[in-house]
């Protein structure tokens, strides 16, 4: 009785992509669970249309967008700033993705880049090279990420090896000038 399980949802449809279920039983649901973005996602395209073909399901599954974009976009532009020609081209590539990552998408090369970078000098003064590796292999520095950017206040965010105290804004201005080089530089 207390197995997570629908049966006939009112939605019509049953989402799952390798997150943590929805479940409101009385026992625990451990286990290691990836973001739930990309169900949301699901749950979006499927509520929008009742009538599936085999290249619209096919469609759906290879769809491309990047469901936190929309929060996140905000929170990196509002501490970036661009310095350089390269630097504010890029921020407005940045400022008009639109969150679709195919091959073509600058912004979407550049906000994947600028997360990855962020993340790596937010947390590896602290972790260092082995542990930071071993963390960046997980679904919890997702979740991390997710969390930190939200919290300007964190400690987090100081780079414990140098003397100044680094904010948030300056490591996301960090980030984003170190993945502009390394993008330019392809």
């Amino acid at each position: 009785e207390d197995n997570p399980g629908l049966i006939n949802p009112e939605s019509g449809f049953i989402a799952t992509a390798n997150y943590a279920p929805i479940y409101e039983g009385s026992h625990p649901m451990p286990g290691y669970y990836q973001a739930s973005e990309r169900y949301e996602r699901i749950v979006e395209l499927l509520t929008k249309k009742d009538d599936w073909s085999l290249s619209s399901m096919r469609t759906m599954q290879n769809d491309q967008f990047v469901q936190t974009a929309s929060w996140m976009i905000p929170i990196l532009l509002k501490n970036l700033k661009g310095s350089t020609p390269l630097e504010k081209d890029a921020l407005s590539q940045l400022k008009n993705w639109k969150g679709k990552s195919g091959k073509d998408d600058i912004g979407s090369a550049l906000y994947h880049l600028l997360s990855v970078s962020t993340l790596k000098n937010i947390v590896f003064d602290e972790l260092g090279k082995e542990r930071y590796k071993s963390f960046s292999r997980t679904a919890d520095i997702w979740h991390f990420y997710k969390s930190i950017l939200k919290k300007n206040d964190s400690s987090w965010w100081d780079d414990v090896k140098t003397t100044e105290k680094e904010t948030a804004s300056s490591i996301i201005q960090k980030s984003f000038e170190d993945s502009v080089k390394i993008l330019g530089s392809k």
